[in-house]
């Protein structure tokens, strides 16, 4: 549906050309035009175009049958250019000649667009018996008039070069004001989306640039009424692509779910090298660190980390974390080659994978916690939980240094309900002189072997060595408990290995 129509008539000074020293023929009028809609959009197909003649701008007298061009009519362009046949009485007996032109673009209503007035030169119309006036033929009427149109003119402003026209002035143009300070510079008195500079298209959908859509002190790139592409905001400094009201430094608005291409994209013409170009970051101006971010080209592109530490104008970029393109995410390393892998560059407590809790007591897994080669499980400066020596093979629980495959610093149970016995191992069990001291295994077991070795508390005992465990013991099955008695006249230390189930 055409929504308005902007229609120009072309008619080279003196619109009326005589074809023959004859003026009873009737007169040939060389007309030309050019159809758009609403938004710029040329209109290029018509069916039937109708021209009428009338005496005023409005109602009035039709002088003439209508002429009409048969359609459907293609318009390359949106032009049309055609000669009407007008009897020459027409111009002789009538001061003031109104052109009406109707049409019906294909697929739409019939539309009449508004009277345009033709002024004809009063004297290139005479007597049809006569094809000269003051002894001039019709052509040299048109030049003469030509002529002294283009006298009102500057000299030298506008030149036509085949389909050019140039202008050789040197100051600036001014269109809607007359004191331009740019070399083209357009005032609008409003703020509607065809007031300001407008580049249509022929082709299906014509794109136009506005100034000041809707707000003033907008800059809009947009398709009246159809999509609104960009919008500089110079009230706010803000930028909206897709959106004519950004809240933001740079607003992105899709009006759909689109996940083909995503929100920002940038393509480059070659996959060698490393490229960063994509890089977004967030700092205040007075602040010395920032995050940001780049991809980085290889096998498959990786999405790099980075800290960037500003002193001086060359920023320092401390690399943090990469997530590559097979999925992997590496932290301290670029190179991940596991769903998450740790590099770490020294075996401090707190170098590593750190796992706590916000309530007392955080847990923390730590990887080479003093010695590399291995992995401890801690809880740093408090307890050492276990450690897994990579070098000796050995595995500590309660030690870092374990000197066995299986060395525990403590009490440990080995079995199950189901095995033979179980062994539990009680270490450092103080055994005063004379009295005596109870370890707890469960209560109602089967009991088929104690043994350990005691050192002297007081360190009184020969070199200070561990003895075999001489001293006497039994088990109370209704407590659990099993008592140990001290007989000797020296406190001691007991390293206690019970066997039962």
């Amino acid at each position: 549906m055409v929504k308005k129509v902007s229609f120009w008539l072309l008619v080279a000074l003196v619109v009326v050309v005589v074809v023959s020293a004859g003026w009873g023929i009737p007169l040939k009028i060389a007309f030309s035009g050019r159809l758009t809609d609403s938004s710029g959009k040329v209109i290029t197909k018509v069916n039937d175009v109708t021209f009428k003649l009338f005496d005023s701008e409005s109602g009035g007298t039709q002088l003439g049958s209508a002429i009409t061009l048969s359609g459907p009519r293609n318009l390359p362009n949106g032009i049309i250019n055609t000669t009407l046949d007008v009897p020459s009485n027409v111009f002789q007996t009538n001061d003031n000649v109104w052109l009406e032109v109707s049409f019906t673009p294909d697929g739409g209503n019939l539309t009449t667009l508004s009277r345009q007035q033709i002024v004809s030169v009063p004297f290139a119309y005479r007597a049809e018996e006569a094809d000269k006036v003051g002894g001039m033929t019709t052509r040299e009427v048109i030049n003469a008039a030509t002529s002294e149109a283009l006298a009102q003119v500057p000299a030298g402003l506008w030149a036509k070069t085949g389909d050019n026209i140039s202008n050789t002035n040197t100051g600036n143009v001014g269109i809607g004001m007359t004191r331009p300070i740019a070399k083209l510079h357009l005032q609008v008195s409003g703020t509607d989306a065809y007031a300001g500079l407008g580049i249509t298209s022929s082709l299906d959908e014509g794109k136009t640039i506005t100034i000041n859509q809707g707000t003033a002190g907008k800059l809009n790139f947009t398709v009246p009424k159809i999509i609104d592409l960009m919008t500089l905001d110079f009230n706010t400094g803000k930028v909206g692509i897709g959106t004519t009201t950004p809240t933001s430094e740079l607003t992105l608005y899709s009006p759909a779910a689109d996940a083909s291409g995503g929100m920002i994209r940038q393509e480059i013409g070659t996959v060698s090298g490393e490229h960063r170009f994509l890089t977004i970051s967030r700092r205040n101006l007075n602040s010395l660190y920032d995050w940001t971010m780049a991809v980085r080209e290889g096998f498959g592109p990786s999405l790099d980390f980075y800290r960037v530490y500003r002193s001086s104008e060359n920023p320092d970029f401390l690399y943090s974390m990469t997530l590559d393109w097979n999925g992997n995410v590496g932290i301290g390393t670029t190179e991940p080659t596991a769903k998450l892998h740790l590099q770490v560059s020294g075996t401090d407590a707190y170098a590593g994978l750190g796992i706590t809790s916000s309530r007392a007591g955080g847990k923390t897994i730590t990887i080479n916690q003093g010695t590399a080669g291995k992995l401890n499980f801690t809880e740093p400066k408090v307890i050492d939980l276990m450690t897994l020596d990579f070098n000796t093979g050995n595995v500590g629980i309660g030690t870092t240094s374990p000197t066995h495959k299986l060395d525990v610093n403590g009490s440990a149970t080995i079995g199950n309900q189901d095995s033979p016995f179980m062994v539990k191992t009680f270490s450092s069990v103080y055994v005063p002189k004379g009295g005596s001291a109870q370890i707890s295994i469960g209560e109602n077991k089967t009991v088929y072997g104690i043994s350990g070795f005691m050192k002297s508390a007081s360190k009184s005992w020969p070199n200070n060595q561990w003895s075999f465990f001489t001293t006497n013991m039994d088990y109370d099955s209704s407590t659990g408990k099993i008592t140990i008695y001290n007989n000797s006249t020296d406190s001691f230390n007991a390293n206690i290995i019970v066997f039962y189930n």
